[in-house]
């Protein structure tokens, strides 16, 4: 989960991954401004064996049920999980490899 692009720094991703991430937390911060709390949203980097339900503990329902919209940025999938009609939520940023979290791809992809 990142919050800053201080943390995206910090985490060390490897470049095939920071852009997409980077990008996605200046979004927030832009809207936002540097250093938001997180019931304002924040950006998920989706880990290689993660599946749609592993989004229960940050959006309280599987990924499919909240997924509001898909698009590709540097070589991610990247989708948008809205709490309500604020604004406010979760960006998830998917790599797209083989074999990288299918289920979440296949979901993400549905969407685009």
């Amino acid at each position: 989960m990142f919050r800053s692009t201080e943390e995206v720094r910090e985490a060390r991703l490897p470049p095939w991954q920071v852009m997409a991430v980077a990008e996605a937390v200046r979004t927030l911060e832009r809207i936002f401004g540097q250093g938001f709390d997180t019931r304002h949203g924040f950006v998920v980097l989706v880990e290689e064996e993660d599946k749609p339900e592993d989004a229960v503990p940050l959006v309280g329902t599987p990924l499919g049920n909240k997924l509001e919209t898909t698009w590709r940025r540097h070589g991610c999938l990247v989708g948008l999980t809205l709490w309500g009609n604020s604004g406010d939520g979760v960006t998830w940023v998917c790599p797209e490899r083989p074999g990288y979290a299918p289920l979440v791809q296949a979901l993400l992809r549905q969407e685009l």
